[in-house]
């Protein structure tokens, strides 16, 4: 009785209103029990009874999801169609339900939207519900975006003994729309829902006293623009937007139709918003006569971008900040040149800093730049951004040793600071202009002048060095461990030495590119039972050498196990030895 109770008042509310959309959840998990009795059973007969008293003089519409397939988020449909109640007909409909599916909210949503676009009268939405959505991210922001549209409606919603994450996603939708949720749990909560409802649906719905319109300058054509109203008390500022807490409601003007609102006496502020426009306008109400504001908020211009690279189209990020005195300021909007296709923004009439970032090759390479921009009134700015490409690989140098890149503008300030190994190349994205490259790799520089005018360029800075490049005469990084290995050969013999308990390496290379041999201690963790070289602490180890012998997997065992792959370490190749006898 007390859901029967809700519903009755929920539907008074109604009343007031033209038309009503009941959108009823039929998705399976209505099997589950309240009160002892299914929630799919004790629904029907709620809505049953609410069809059996329906005021004639309002219109219903009756939507159900999930009462026909399993799984199917599409599975939506329009029981009874925007109209005065046919009885039999919608009770007809009521009893052939079944739940089976799941909970398409949003798009159950959009259905009831589709019925009340055609016609401008307010409506009620009635959303009954025992749990989240199931298809879609939020439909709190569907209902909020259905109002932004012009749909004029105020949803109530009801949580069938839900959760509090689904209280507060359900109960979204109706603080978005102007409705009230009611969270059907126990008589306590319910008693207090129905004399809200009640007192409510005793109040005649008052008249819009305000009409709100806008255009970008006085005699425009109209546009559209989304209006919020606030309170507005003598601690608020007049170029800032007041607390949410002191929010009334909102609206959204369009280029052909303004909209209503009734606002109680008062002051209010209304924040109107329009493409990266904000204007705030004080308002007062001293009684119910209409008033009308037509809100001024500020010419505009359109910028088109294209992005290029070499001869491609390519996808980049555009975001425009104010330019306060050459410097950053608030964010003001912002395209992406997706595919290749062109990207368009509308903005104020100004001066902007925009910010342009490209990612070459996924995140390989980043590319970010800034430079200021003009956009005119009423004009449409056409922008084409070439990127241009830089391959830089050494010659004449050890492969493995590491090299730092830096290229400076013609200013001499740093804009790329880059490091890799000599036998990688490296890609960097620059725009047209003269610049200079640095390739640093221990104490030697090469400097070196770019010009870059159109397509992509090689650069291939020369260190003049020696050919001659012996891996196993040199010092190895070890990878994990922060600690390095100075390798020797002598014929077919290797060693070496590392700092742990005085280790040492010996051994020899049977291959080209594979060393085998072991590794002995002063001390570890295991005693082999017979001597290596002096000491009863060593095991068997294993060097898998690259292509270029820059870098090596290595493998290792305790005393005389064959090495596996879990006790492993990776080494890179760090320098000559300048002394390797």
């Amino acid at each position: 009785m007390r859901i029967v109770a809700l519903w009755l008042s929920i539907c008074l509310t109604a009343w007031s209103a033209s038309q009503a959309v009941i959108i009823f959840d039929a998705s399976g998990s209505m099997w589950g029990q309240i009160e002892g009795k299914a929630k799919i059973t004790v629904a029907k007969k709620v809505l049953t009874r609410i069809i059996e008293g329906w005021n004639r003089e309002t219109k219903l519409a009756l939507i159900a999801y999930g009462h026909r397939r399993k799984g199917d988020c599409n599975d939506i449909e329009m029981l009874l169609p925007l109209d005065n109640v046919d009885t039999h007909a919608a009770l007809k409909a009521v009893a052939s339900i079944t739940p089976k599916g799941k909970t398409p909210i949003s798009r159950a949503l959009r259905k009831a939207a589709e019925a009340l676009r055609t016609t401008e009268e307010k409506a009620t939405v009635i959303l009954i519900s025992d749990g989240r959505e199931t298809c879609d991210p939020d439909p709190c922001a569907t209902a909020k975006t259905l109002k932004d549209e012009g749909i004029d409606f105020v949803a109530h919603v009801i949580g069938f003994h839900v959760d509090k994450t689904t209280d507060r996603e359900l109960g979204c939708i109706a603080e978005v729309t102007g409705g009230s949720y009611f969270s059907v749990d126990n008589a306590e909560e319910l008693t207090r829902a129905m004399r809200t409802v009640a007192k409510e649906a005793a109040r005649p719905e008052p008249l819009p006293n305000i009409t709100l319109s806008a255009s970008e300058y006085e005699g425009d054509a109209w546009i559209q623009a989304h209006h919020e109203i606030f309170r507005y008390r003598k601690k608020h500022f007049v170029n800032e937007t007041p607390p949410k807490e002191d929010y009334v409601t909102s609206c959204t003007s369009f280029r052909d139709k303004a909209c209503n609102v009734h606002l109680d006496k008062g002051r209010y502020m209304i924040v109107s918003t329009y493409n990266a426009f904000t204007r705030r306008t004080l308002l007062e109400v001293t009684d119910d006569k209409p008033q009308k504001r037509h809100i001024l908020m500020g010419r505009t211009g359109k910028i088109r971008i294209d992005s290029i690279d070499g001869d491609k189209r390519v996808q980049a990020n555009y975001t425009f900040y104010k330019n306060e005195n050459g410097e950053r300021g608030d964010y003001v909007t912002g395209c992406t040149t997706y595919s290749g296709d062109t990207c368009e923004a509308t903005m104020p009439a100004g001066d902007y800093i925009v910010k342009i970032a490209y990612e070459y090759d996924g995140t390989y390479i980043t590319y970010t730049s800034y430079r200021p921009m003009r956009i005119e009134p009423g004009k449409i700015k056409r922008y084409t951004h070439r990127f241009h490409k830089i391959a830089v690989r050494p010659v004449h140098i050890i492969p493995c040793l590491k090299i730092d890149y830096t290229i400076l503008d013609k200013e001499g300030k740093p804009v790329i600071e880059k490091s890799a190994y000599a036998d990688e190349t490296t890609v960097a994205v620059l725009d047209e202009g003269n610049y200079t490259l640095k390739a640093q790799s221990g104490d030697q520089t090469v400097t070196l002048p770019v010009v870059i005018k159109e397509g992509n360029l090689r650069i291939t800075p020369d260190f003049n060095g020696s050919h001659r490049f012996d891996p196993l005469k040199a010092v190895w990084y070890i990878d994990g461990i922060d600690s390095r290995v100075t390798l020797r050969h002598t014929e077919s013999r290797v060693t070496g030495t590392y700092p742990t308990d005085n280790g040492k390496i010996v051994g020899k290379m049977v291959t080209s590119h594979r060393f085998e041999g072991f590794w002995i201690e002063d001390d570890s963790r295991k005693k082999c039972n017979v001597m290596k070289e002096g000491s009863y602490y060593w095991g068997r180890l294993v060097m898998r050498f690259d292509e270029t012998m820059c870098r090596a997997a290595s493998e290792w065992e305790y005393c005389d196990t064959a090495p596996n792959t879990p006790d492993s370490f990776n080494a890179r190749y760090l320098a000559p030895l300048h002394n390797p006898q």
